[in-house]
């Protein structure tokens, strides 16, 4: 079940001394399928598709230490989704993006095409807007506020 789970911190911690280029933060994805010793080169085309539809493959070689924080929230998606994960929970995943980065991470996350349920926590409601359930927090309690029955979006 490891590998049908993908989880987007708010603020990833990403050690500073360790030396890791993009396009190794994103294989590491593949991890679950293969092994952490295990080099497995099928996945690069999936690596390279995951960077290109988050506007990253400029930035592949590039030290993560030295991305946007906009673009290495762009990066962690990517490597979630070489995963192959079905569900993907996402902790505040626009709080600190530009918009630039918003934007991309928007079209990503609504594409029809993709075959995700996503469950994101926001303080934000307009960023609530697009699912298909919302669940409210409020006071300790759980109530279902909105459950939009009879629009054309697919994700709860």
């Amino acid at each position: 079940g490891r590998s049908r789970i993908a989880y987007l911190a708010q603020k990833p911690q990403i050690n500073p001394d360790v030396p890791l280029k993009l396009r190794r933060l994103v294989q590491m994805g593949t991890y679950s399928h293969h092994g952490w010793l295990e080099e497995c080169e099928h996945g690069d085309a999936a690596v390279d598709r995951a960077l290109s539809r988050l506007g990253l493959l400029e930035l592949s070689d590039q030290s993560v230490h030295a991305l946007s924080g906009g673009q290495l929230q762009r990066g962690l998606l990517a490597r979630a989704t070489v995963q192959g994960a079905e569900i993907l929970l996402l902790d505040e995943p626009f709080a600190a993006l530009d918009q630039v980065s918003r934007e991309i991470v928007e079209s990503f996350l609504f594409n029809p095409e993709n075959n995700l349920t996503v469950v994101m926590a926001t303080h934000d409601p307009a960023d609530s807007q697009r699912f298909d359930r919302i669940l409210e927090l409020k006071n300790g309690q759980l109530t279902t506020i909105h459950a939009c029955q009879g629009h054309h979006h697919r994700h709860a």
